[in-house]
């Protein structure tokens, strides 16, 4: 750091130059290298958000500059910019424009940045093909533009009120008698997106057009598909396979398409007047689900208790195609010809008299036993220690079970009866600052307790792991490679921070890929604050709850529904 450079050579004499603007491109006459090294000093705390950029020359001369810099955004990039040359200046004219001119049309940052990242068909396509360095790039570049803005913005507050305002008026009446905590107000315009008073116009925008006009008629959803052509010729012309890395392009063909869409409605009116609707699917599969809702509750939300259910038309389902492939053998199809009227009878409720109990079939019922615990693992896994590394044998089995601490049992349970030594990795967990009012959240939640806590979802504060173990991921890491939330994947090697597994699902099945640890928040918590918690999106799945299993295809399949 430059601190630590002027300690250890106190003899020396530095001299610091700093330069916001420049009249010339200052590496015309260099020859095509980067002579230059930037360092960015992140540490920065609440009272200075400024960036501080200190450039070390090759002959040990140290120079601090700001964002605005034209060397600033190559040396944060030199892979985009492999010569050298000037990003984006004050007071940069036209081409063709002269420089003294007062009147000369200046060129914007947001117009520089758009004419960088702009596709010719003439011009090479290295940022365009930098793939993840090009996102964060765009990203550098927005925030670069939002904080030239939000600056305007500040130091031009009588140009954008409508009215006086006094800060410290407003914070008496309000109460604020505390001076720490009382700050200077800055009045972001109506037409900054995301902003309160944006949101707050375009609801009662919303407002006043469906009391004009009414509530909506229709409620269509449009998804954008990333292998539209429309897509896929946007980006053969610069030879990209990877649609993720031009998210532009998808925006852009998406917003295209839904425009066509809401005019094709409007004007052509395609259907006419609706006078009957039809719902397709099998209810019988969509469960109402009803957070923390009693029994009552749960049949109160199904289909049948609404005041049109009287008016459906229902067809009733007489085979299930899913059980039947190509594969199966002559044997199974009358078992599997029998288990499927036997659960198409569950589903109708005409198998039993009583409405509430079910009889399961012997043939798929476990025999009591003083441990039912051991029982469903060893029907369900049997020999495992001979076929653990087996992703064949692990990945078409399951045990199911309703509650989340039952399950974090089971695996405790399988893992501990596997060979080789396991590795326990812990969380960092820490509260979200922008979900707390105070200051002193860390002496009413400490650390403790909230290691404690256990939420859907996310994975516990600690997580023991074997290699060959099968785990299942619970967050989208990478849709590309295929780590998505549900991927199934075996242990291969345990490292300090992060894990080696291989996918066991999927399209990608056998590739080797990384699982680092990363910060997961609960979606829905009964806590009063949200928390942040830095750990390894994985959960072993000898078992898993019945919620999650939905979407997976196994073979067998053990239900353990312990009694309450």
């Amino acid at each position: 750091m430059a601190r630590d450079r002027f300690k250890e050579q106190p003899e020396r004499t530095f001299r610091l130059r700093l330069l916001s603007t420049r009249t010339k491109d200052g590496c015309q006459y260099n020859l095509p290298t980067v002579s230059e090294v930037a360092l960015i000093v992140g540490d920065f705390n609440e009272e200075n958000c400024e960036r501080d950029v200190i450039v070390e020359h090759r002959t040990n001369r140290l120079q601090r500059i700001t964002d605005l810099h034209p060397s600033f955004m190559p040396m944060t990039y030199p892979l985009i910019h492999p010569y050298g040359e000037d990003g984006y200046r004050l007071r940069m004219p036209f081409r063709g424009e002269l420089e003294n001119e007062s009147d000369t049309k200046k060129l914007t940052m947001r117009q520089y940045y758009c004419f960088r990242l702009q596709q010719r068909l003439n011009e090479g396509h290295t940022l365009l093909q930098a793939g993840r360095l090009l996102q964060q790039y765009i990203v550098d570049c927005y925030m670069a533009i939002e904080e030239e803005r939000f600056g305007w913005i500040r130091n031009n507050q009588r140009q954008l009120r409508l009215e006086l305002y006094s800060g410290l008026m407003d914070a008496v009446r309000r109460g604020d008698s505390d001076c720490s905590k009382v700050g200077k107000a800055i009045i972001l315009p109506s037409s900054h997106c995301g902003g309160p008073r944006y949101r707050v116009q375009n609801y009662q925008d919303a407002m006043a057009i469906s009391k004009w006009a009414g509530y909506p008629d229709l409620f269509l959803t449009f998804t954008c598909n990333p292998k539209w052509p429309e897509i896929n010729d946007m980006l053969s012309l610069i030879c990209q396979k990877d649609d993720a890395n031009r998210v532009d392009v998808i925006c852009r063909v998406f917003e295209i398409k839904l425009f066509q869409l809401m005019e094709d409605l409007k004007n052509q009116q395609p259907f006419g007047k609706i006078i009957a609707f039809v719902c397709g699917g099998d209810f019988r599969q969509i469960l109402p689900v009803v957070p923390k809702g009693t029994r009552a509750d749960i049949v109160d939300a199904s289909l049948n208790s609404s005041y049109l259910w009287p008016y459906f038309k229902i067809y009733r389902l007489n085979q299930n195609m899913s059980l039947y492939n190509g594969s199966v053998s002559g044997s199974e199809v009358a078992k599997i010809a029998f288990f499927d009227k036997w659960m198409l009878q569950i589903k109708d409720g005409s198998l039993y008299d009583d409405k509430e109990l079910i009889k399961i079939p012997i043939d798929l019922s476990i025999k009591p036993s003083r441990d039912p615990v051991k029982a469903i693992i060893e029907a369900i896994y049997p020999s495992l220690l001979h076929r653990y590394n087996d992703p064949t044998y692990l990945k078409e089995r399951a045990i199911l079970t309703p509650k989340n601490d039952m399950v974090h049992e089971l695996n405790e349970m399988i893992m501990n009866e596997l060979p080789g030594e396991g590795r326990t990795y812990l969380s960092s967990d820490s509260i979200c600052k922008a979900s707390v009012n105070t200051n002193d959240e860390d002496l009413l939640y400490p650390v403790e307790f909230l290691q404690s806590l256990k939420f859907n979802g996310v994975p516990n504060h600690d997580i023991c792991l074997k290699e060959g173990a099968p785990v299942m991921l619970l967050r989208n890491l990478n849709q590309t490679e295929g780590l998505c939330n549900g991927t199934r994947l075996i242990i291969t090697r345990l490292g300090k921070w992060s894990v080696r597994a291989d996918i066991i699902f999927g399209k990608n099945i056998g590739q080797n890929v990384t699982i680092p640890r990363i910060t997961m928040s609960p979606n829905e918590s009964r806590w009063p604050f949200k928390l942040n918690r830095r750990q390894l999106p994985l959960a072993p799945y000898f078992a898993m709850t019945i919620n999650k299993s939905q979407g997976q295809s196994l073979k067998y399949v053990g239900l353990y529904p312990p009694k309450q």
